[in-house]
């Protein structure tokens, strides 16, 4: 019982440990009293959203489809490569994240908990491998304290999982090859794959390498039959951990391959560039110059590694040509590529590299502790002060270094000084007591982990005060309840269904937060056909990345078919620049503008709310269709009057729907190619295709449909010559400065290659309906040479808008009712048709009409289509995840199977006892 007690107290002790360098991690933030939360960058604009909308979309039992989602999407498939499926995130929902401000002030807490956790992980991992106390200690300091984990923790908190799991993975794959205890790894497989399909894949390659190395530990000899059925068995009861886990990794494969983001024109050199290998090891021991490299190391590690090829044990042997190969494998992009999917180069992988190294270390310490050291370990360390000490010297000649003012070289001596105090503990291994020994060690690592954390922290987000500032404007002003009510009111006012139009949106995933059904998202598994419904089948002015969408540009046709009834502008433009004034809001120059159609309704401090007199309901019906090729062949001002005219529909649709083909001809669309003669210059020179503009260059666009009722869609094909990023920004006069101009709106492109830049040859501005100058302004701030290909205006004439919507209103659904996955209404067809749904199309929705199963066609590109016959109908439609049923079945058949062979096989082992 003693002895229990013991041990017992001793896990505690570490545990505490562990739990307080956790805390001493997140120090920076701490000391500073600031949120665990970037100021700006993906960790606000995705992640801080997702948590109160999923706690109240689940909270509320909605585990399928929200409104409030983009155009409404899919909340449990679209949202499993974050947080649907995350045990962390579901250890929150028992907390009521209502705002934002909620999410910030929890995220510290639980990112104190997830690091404390992988440490406690690698902790028992490494006891399992029979490292004593004191290195299994050190291996988790390494690996949890690494600035991997909290740089991930702080940005994408999901990117953390996979490196909390993966000790917990490995040991399960210990204890499966060593005693057929296969629990644990069947659950682990489960774990890693049901909660992020990314981060299991990752993980998936660095077992199956790992398993290698275990083989060659266990056998004496290699025998190619023997190694094939060894990894036959390990990939028995990987499937059977994958089995396990269908019921989410089915749906979101499902919405991997839907999502609009397999574009991007691979190239990947053999070779980084020569600062990278140049600049390697300092980035790896010292502080880097480049924050996002996050692999920076305890000196320890580079005291330490190389020893290891001095210990001639069989096991040492292997696991250092094991830890080399990994090595190696940092040298190559490919391998960074190959770990992101064969895409793009990211660092996110070298978690296995620092897991390798936190796991080797022990066993090297543990040989110089308590095992007759090599007869050249004085002579190795004193070479390896040396080269510490050179190191940290020739840092400032061969790293390009900020300026000094950044104390980066004063930081390097701190961690030389840590590196040589560090060798003095090991020339006195054996001849002070254990316990200080051990004592010194672990503070020294501890003090270099803080450290860094501390510095890399620092250094990546910048000022503390300048952060705590922008912080707190931001909850200030943001996500305020008084304009969260706001938009509340408006659907308790109108119980009908709708989409509201917020011009000058602060962030993309506003309306998860806000609770109102609106046109903008921003997630990596958003539905690839509403993606390209906003980029490529209509080219709304969008940013100009993957992966998100926001409004429709003021275009007046598509804002009324997707049921907008409501516009939310601002009364001052300062309120943008004061609250965000980021790259990605859009905010009209003018504020006296109001939309085309819509009447004033009401005024709160800061907005003005109009309501669409021609708003149309959910659904209207189509009497005649057009054919995808047709449609493709069209201008973007002739696409948006036919989504009043008439259904696009796919070639394998168009026998479901026997409608006539609606003439194209009729469309009351002008097209004006721009000559550029006509075009006068400012800054800039045009010849022929090519332009040379200086900076802020113009070119002012004469505009013969000035004065009419109609929008006017510029369209132009354009790019740098060198392939680089530009800008475009169309300018109007200022309202309150006359002979000034201000920007009305703006496109940015980024560098042809880079891999956030969504490729488009031409790019769209709507201009507005009825301009008062007989010009239209392009600036170009980006001084260069450009290639101008096309440019050309496009009138959408709005005369017979309103009496086309009244139309469509007659032949509408209506008594409509919904709720978070479901619609119903009544129809009166007075032709057959094709029932209109403003719903993104997905085969997880199911249709009836009067009771009678009718499978959905798409329609528009994008949006969900119902065949109909001329009468009275009643319509219903409800959801459910696509492939979340077969998986969840083929899950829980699994389970019943698994459960049966653990007891048969326990059963078996009593019966052989006895």
């Amino acid at each position: 019982m003693k002895l229990n007690l013991r041990k017992w107290q001793g896990i505690i002790g570490v545990y505490s440990l562990l739990f307080i360098v956790s805390i001493g991690i997140h120090a920076f933030f701490l000391y500073y009293r600031l949120y665990f939360n970037e100021a700006c960058c993906d960790s606000v604009m995705q992640v801080s959203h997702f948590y109160p909308f999923l706690n109240q979309e689940y909270g509320q039992g909605n585990f399928m489809w929200s409104w409030k989602y983009g155009l409404g999407g899919d909340i449990f498939s679209e949202f499993l490569y974050y947080f649907s499926t995350s045990p962390f995130f579901w250890l929150t929902m028992p907390l009521d994240l209502a705002n934002i401000h909620d999410v910030y002030q929890v995220r510290m807490f639980t990112s104190i908990f997830k690091i404390a956790v992988a440490m406690i992980f690698m902790y028992h991992y490494l006891r399992y491998l029979k490292r004593t106390q004191l290195s299994s200690i050190v291996g988790s300091l390494i690996y949890g304290g690494s600035i991997y984990l909290v740089f991930n923790s702080l940005r994408f908190d999901f990117m953390a999982d996979g490196m909390v799991w993966l000790p917990l993975l490995i040991l399960g794959f210990e204890r499966m090859i060593d005693h057929k205890k296969k629990g644990l790894f069947v659950a682990m497989v489960f774990l890693i794959v049901c909660s992020n399909f990314y981060l299991a894949f990752i993980s998936t390659v660095f077992l199956y390498l790992y398993a290698g190395l275990k083989y060659f530990l266990i056998r004496d000899k290699f025998q190619f039959v023997d190694f094939i059925k060894y990894y036959l068995r390990i990939t028995l009861w990987y499937i059977v951990g994958v089995l396990l886990s269908l019921f989410a990794l089915l749906p979101a494969i499902g919405a991997y391959l839907k999502v609009d983001r397999f574009y991007y024109d691979l190239h990947i050199p053999l070779f980084f560039e020569k600062s990278f290998y140049k600049e390697f090891f300092f980035n790896l021991f010292l502080v880097p110059k480049k924050v996002d490299f996050v692999l920076v190391l305890p000196i320890m590690i580079f005291l330490l590694t190389l020893y290891g090829f001095f210990i001639k044990e069989k096991q040492m042997r292997q696991r250092m040509i094991f830890a080399t190969f990994i090595f190696v494998l940092t040298m190559f992009p490919i391998t960074y590529s190959f770990f992101n999917g064969l895409s793009s180069i990211q660092f996110r992988w070298t978690y296995l590299f620092i897991f390798v190294l936190a796991q080797i270390i022990p066993y090297i310490l543990d040989h110089l502790m308590l095992e007759q050291p090599h007869r050249k370990m004085k002579q190795y360390f004193i070479v390896v002060s040396v080269l510490l000490v050179v190191m940290v010297m020739l840092r400032p000649m061969i790293v390009k270094l900020k300026p000094p003012s950044t104390g980066y070289l004063k930081q390097d001596i701190m961690i030389g000084a840590l590196g040589l105090l560090t060798v003095g503990c090991f020339f006195l291994i054996h001849k002070l007591p254990r316990k200080v020994i051990a004592t010194s060690l672990v503070g020294l690592l501890t003090l270099n982990i803080l450290l860094t954390n501390w510095v890399l922290i620092h250094e990546y987000l910048g000022s503390p005060r300048t952060v705590k500032e922008r912080q707190h404007k931001f909850l200030k002003l943001y996500d305020q309840p008084e304009d969260v009510a706001m938009f509340r009111d408006l659907e308790k006012e109108d119980p009908t269904f709708f989409r509201t139009m917020w011009e000058g949106i602060p962030e993309f995933n506003a309306p998860l937060v806000y609770g109102y059904r609106g046109f903008s998202t921003y997630n990596s598994l958003i539905s690839g056909t509403v993606h390209r419904f906003f980029k490529n089948d209509y080219n709304i002015l969008q940013y100009n990345t993957p992966s998100l969408y926001m409004n429709l540009d003021n275009r007046i046709y598509p804002e009324t078919v997707l049921a907008n009834k409501y516009y939310v502008i601002p009364k001052d433009r300062s309120w943008e620049r004061k609250t965000f004034g980021g790259p990605h809001t859009y905010l009209r120059g003018d504020l006296s503008w109001k939309p085309y159609g819509y009447t004033l309704m009401k005024e709160t401090t800061k907005f003005k709310v109009y309501r669409n007199d021609n708003a149309l309901p959910i659904g209207f019906l189509y009497d005649s269709i057009v054919d995808r090729q047709t449609f493709d062949g069209l201008n973007y001002a002739q696409k948006d009057q036919l989504l009043l005219h008439a259904a696009v529909v796919d070639k394998d649709d168009r026998s479901k729907a026997n409608l006539p083909v609606f003439q194209t001809d009729q469309l009351k669309v002008q097209n004006h190619v721009v000559n550029k003669q006509d075009i006068k210059l400012k800054n800039a020179t045009l010849t022929g295709d090519f332009l040379v503009a200086g900076e802020d260059a113009e070119l002012i666009i004469p505009n013969p449909f000035a004065q009419k009722l109609g929008e006017t869609l510029l369209e132009v094909e354009v790019k740098r010559k060198d392939n680089k990023g530009f800008s475009l920004e169309i300018m109007q006069k200022d309202p309150k400065a006359p002979g000034l101009e201000v920007t009305e709106k703006k496109f940015k492109r980024y560098d042809e290659d880079n891999t956030y830049n969504y490729p488009r040859k031409k790019i769209v501005f709507n201009t507005g309906y009825n301009p008062a100058t007989d010009y239209i302004t392009v600036k170009i701030p980006d001084a260069g040479s450009y290639k101008l290909r096309e440019l050309s205006l496009q009138f959408n004439s709005l005369e017979g808008f309103q009496e086309l919507v009244k139309q469509k209103k007659e032949q509408s659904l209506q008594n409509v009712s919904f709720t978070s996955n479901q619609v119903k209404g009544e129809i009166k067809a007075a032709k057959d048709g094709i029932l209109y749904l403003a719903i993104p199309y997905s085969k997880g929705w199911k249709a009836t009409i009067d009771g009678k199963r009718v499978d959905p066609i798409k329609v528009n590109a994008t949006f969900t289509g119902l065949p109909i016959t001329k009468g009275d109908h009643k319509i219903e439609l409800s959801y459910f995840t696509p492939y979340l049923l077969e998986g969840a079945g083929i899950s829980f058949v699994t389970l019943l199977s698994l459960l049966g062979y653990f007891w048969w096989e326990r059963r078996k082992k009593r019966n052989s006892a006895v």
